[in-house]
């Protein structure tokens, strides 16, 4: 899943240890595993959730950076 470089991982990965909220958490974990390279099957297993959400998530991302988080 190709991510746009809005924000550097190691940011991305703080900004992921540092949220309260689960689902925020869980859309930065997508985007993190988008960015390291992994393919969509793989981050819906990896996050419990379906391909086509994660996909949804990093679209989202893409196009609206932070905002969409």
């Amino acid at each position: 899943m190709p991510v746009e470089p809005h924000l550097p991982l190691e940011e991305l990965k703080r900004l992921e240890r540092a949220e309260k909220n689960a689902d925020r958490a869980r859309r930065l974990r997508i985007v993190i595993l988008g960015w390291e390279g992994w393919a969509a099957p793989a981050v819906a297993m990896g996050v419990g959730l379906s391909r086509r959400i994660c996909q949804r998530w990093v679209a989202r991302d893409n196009e609206q950076g932070l905002a969409a988080r």
